[in-house]
């Protein structure tokens, strides 16, 4: 599933928000460094694990997801924010591809769309390949999006409550 506009995610958790980021930093990798090549040295050094990274500021969260022998360090992420409600806490936010693929993909469209425009009076069947060349483009920059699918389901076992499944299962 290819991901071209920002996608909202929202999820109601009977933790309360303190607990949830609690929950959340226990589970992720926090790096101490940020950057772009920073987080390529994670991404190579759990080249064969599977982790979820990021980083949290007060209630403001980011967090992105490797997979094992992918390389996705500039893929999808989710930014979020934790929210205290009358019945524990609601979870809002966008997953959402980086800058940096928006404007390889802005770069790449307007470079072969200059070149389909010179084309189109030589080469019509240059331009057509061209043309496909521009949709192949984005569809390779913003697919490989399973990681959007990984993201939420991590987010949906956080809101969920332990002591819930701890009673449900004793009942069983």
């Amino acid at each position: 599933m290819a991901v071209f506009f920002p996608k909202r995610v929202e999820l109601d958790s009977t933790l309360t928000s303190k607990d949830f980021l609690r929950k959340l930093t226990d589970n992720i990798y926090v790096p101490q460094e940020t950057g772009l090549f920073k987080i390529n040295k994670i991404v190579r050094k759990n080249w064969s694990t599977d982790l979820y990274y990021g980083n949290r500021r007060q209630n403001a969260f980011t967090l992105f997801h490797h997979r094992p022998f992918k390389r996705d360090g500039g893929g999808v992420r989710f930014n979020g924010v934790v929210v205290d409600t009358d019945k524990g806490c609601k979870v809002g936010g966008y997953i959402r591809h980086g800058i940096v693929s928006y404007l390889f993909s802005a770069v790449w469209t307007v470079l072969l769309l200059m070149i389909t425009v010179v084309l189109l009076v030589e080469n019509p069947v240059g331009c057509i390949a061209t043309l496909g060349l521009v949709i192949l483009g984005n569809i390779l920059i913003f697919s490989g999006s399973k990681n959007v699918k990984y993201l939420k389901a991590f987010l949906e076992t956080l809101c969920e409550n332990q002591e819930n499944n701890q009673n449900s299962d004793k009942k069983e």
